[in-house]
């Protein structure tokens, strides 16, 4: 059989170490795959006990069988992932962007699959959002294309509507939500706004 590398073994690149990437790890784990992540923010007590490492983005560009990217755009982040650490891929290596395609090169990328220099690569994300007839990774057979909603499952509605209430009910119970993009008008909330919804109320 011509198929494909099982996951099993295999070095696994994190890209980002938040929420998300933090959920991608564990399934990565469940493979038996060694884990090199990289993440400024990271806190080295997040992976004891498990088969992983913190790297800088070279090594892992280097050393890894399939690379997620799940960071953010920041001015750090935005084209990060340049010609050059494209180019540092094992030849068998496969890379996935389900996060922001402001964050790699996809000109560069699109040569590297064409020129058969990398296995493979999956992206759900893309410059120019639908991708435009006529695009180069339209026309390769190693790489697998989704239109930005590759975890469109029926339960995403369900799944949304349960952080958003549970946020709240954290939020009237005087507690920080979970998630939250403006921490900063927290203390005007819990001093002065949740206080006149309790007066109001009685």
């Amino acid at each position: 059989y011509g198929g494909y590398p099982e996951l099993c073994g295999k070095v696994f690149g994190q890209i980002g170490y938040g929420s998300i990437g933090r959920e991608v790890a564990r399934r990565a784990m469940a493979f038996d795959m060694e884990l090199l992540i990289t993440d400024p923010f990271i806190d080295p007590l997040m992976i004891q006990g498990m088969n992983a490492k913190i790297v800088e983005l070279p090594e892992l560009m280097a050393g890894s069988d399939f690379i997620s990217i799940n960071c953010n755009v920041t001015e750090n982040t935005r084209g990060m992932i340049s010609r050059e650490m494209l180019g540092l891929m094992k030849p068998t290596a496969y890379i996935v962007n389900t996060a922001r395609a402001p964050i790699m090169n996809y000109d560069a990328l699109a040569k590297l699959l064409e020129e058969k220099k990398i296995a493979g690569a999956a992206l759900d994300v893309f410059p120019e959002e639908p991708i435009p007839k006529g695009h180069p990774l339209l026309k390769l057979d190693n790489v697998v294309l989704t239109p930005h909603m590759a975890g469109q499952s029926r339960e995403i509605p369900e799944h949304h509507s349960r952080i958003i209430m549970d946020n709240l009910e954290m939020l009237l119970d005087g507690r920080k939500p979970k998630t939250i993009v403006n921490p900063e008008v927290l203390d005007r909330w819990f001093s002065e706004v949740r206080y006149k919804m309790m007066i109001h109320r009685l």
